[in-house]
């Protein structure tokens, strides 16, 4: 076999490399063993030595080159999300464990970095485990539907083609969350206020998830989803649960939400985020947006710093493949952030003009 070698001619982008590795571990995680599986994940990511194919190494090391932390960060992801979900499905719990286990041991090894290049290598994946991401892939290890990655595996971050203008989904969004549903959930917003107002904080936040969750339809990824938000909440801020709930806390809390459910510490789209938008069905996620910004405007300062950075991450990570996404983005902090909380005031003031 002859050796790659960089040239203008078969030089990649950063999208297609993640490509190509992702499909790479696509094809041969059908026939090949979980071992042999394990070694070539070990022998890519990790130690960058003895892969069987000397291309996906050539590919890797480039994104390191190349400073494509966030690409390379995703090509590891999506690469860990195709072998759990496969082992997974075939009930080999015992890998599943022990990729966990290895990478969680990552930190700790002994090997030292030959060169530059497994230097940014190892910084990057110990950067990766100390991140909720690495959580989040855990909790999917060891519980959860098989189904939670199947998406995420089989769909690049920079390959989802749809071409989306920003008038039409502005048009869409207002069509479905239209003023008949902010309407509703502004009542609900306003009986959850009133309820919560001056209640310790650990007796609410069933009533919180109760409210963000109401009227999400069922679907296998959206209860784990669900259930994880969940999850996140009840551990919200354990050292003040005897405090009384108030605007400054329901702010600092559903800032919390939008982190977990937008883009994370590492300025990456978070896992949740990641699970919605290779569902190619963003509902839930607008849904819980409106709620949130029903019970606390202020929060929107904060959905718009969110969104942004969303969008930021995917101009930067391509010039053209994520047109449709940043397209679709933008709509939607517009729509939240802007018409939500006009068509909220003019309800509120509405509301007003009849008690009076």
């Amino acid at each position: 076999m002859n050796e790659y070698i960089f040239s203008p001619k078969n030089e990649k982008t950063p999208g297609e490399i993640e490509e190509e590795i992702s499909q790479y571990f696509l094809l041969k995680v059908e026939y090949e063993s979980a071992k042999w599986m394990f070694n070539e994940f070990d022998s890519l990511f990790i130690l960058g030595a003895k892969v069987s194919n000397k291309t996906m190494q050539k590919y890797l090391d480039q994104l390191i080159e190349l400073e494509e932390e966030q690409v390379f960060l995703h090509t590891l992801k999506r690469c860990c999300f195709v072998l759990l979900n496969n082992w997974k499905t075939i009930r080999n719990y015992e890998y599943c464990e022990k990729l966990i286990t290895f990478l969680n041991g990552v930190k700790n090894n002994i090997v030292i970095p030959k060169n530059k290049i497994d230097e940014i290598r190892i910084r990057w994946i110990i950067k990766f485990i100390k991140s909720d991401d690495f959580e989040n892939m855990k909790n999917f290890a060891i519980g959860g539907s098989p189904n939670f990655a199947k998406h995420i595996q089989s769909v690049p971050s920079s390959q989802i083609k749809t071409n989306i203008n920003k008038t039409e989904y502005v048009s869409y969004l207002s069509h479905k969350y239209n003023e008949k549903f902010i309407e509703k959930y502004a009542l609900k917003a306003q009986e959850f206020k009133q309820k919560s107002l001056g209640a310790p904080y650990a007796s609410i936040k069933s009533d919180l998830y109760n409210y963000l969750f109401d009227g999400i339809e069922t679907h296998e990824i959206f209860d784990l989803i669900k259930e994880k938000v969940y999850e996140d909440i009840d551990n919200y801020y354990e050292d003040e649960q005897d405090k009384l709930w108030d605007i400054n806390l329901a702010l600092r809390t559903f800032n919390k939400i939008l982190d977990k459910i937008t883009i994370s510490k590492e300025k990456s789209p978070s896992t949740v985020f990641m699970c919605l938008i290779t569902q190619g069905n963003l509902s839930l996620w607008v849904n819980i947006l409106i709620k949130i910004v029903l019970v606390v405007p202020d929060s929107t300062k904060y959905l718009d710093h969110c969104i942004s950075s969303l969008i930021d991450y995917y101009r930067q990570a391509s010039t053209f493949d994520f047109d449709w996404l940043i397209n679709m983005l933008s709509s939607i902090k517009r729509y939240t952030t802007v018409e939500v909380y006009s068509i909220h005031k003019q309800i509120l003031k509405k509301q007003k003009t009849i008690d009076n």
